[in-house]
């Protein structure tokens, strides 16, 4: 079912863009056309995508790329289809959505 990682991936942004903003503003940001961050993702990375989001009203969506062997990219997407790498990094690993849980 697709709804736990589409989920995952919008309460991950709530969290991660706040807190990404002020260190994106002081580094590099590679940005693109979509097509090709997806391309270079899958043929150097293995990554694929495994949930999205919108954020800011249908302005723009995130996504959360995964690779098998733990690699992880977040991208955002605005209207146009340009794309920008927000983080990256290793060691993803799956944990379970707890919809009920107060933590």
């Amino acid at each position: 079912m697709m709804k736990a990682p589409v989920r995952t991936v919008a309460v991950l942004a709530s969290f991660v863009v706040p807190l990404l903003s002020a260190t994106v503003a002081n580094a590099q940001v590679l940005c693109g056309p979509r097509d090709a961050a997806v391309a270079q993702l899958a043929s150097q990375y293995n990554e694929r995508v495994v949930g999205r989001g919108l954020v800011d009203s249908d302005r723009a969506m995130i996504e959360l790329f995964v690779s098998e062997t733990g690699t992880w990219s977040v991208v955002v997407t605005d209207t146009n289809k340009r794309s920008c790498f927000l983080a990256s990094g290793v060691s993803w690993t799956k944990a379970p959505l707890l919809v009920d849980d107060p933590s």
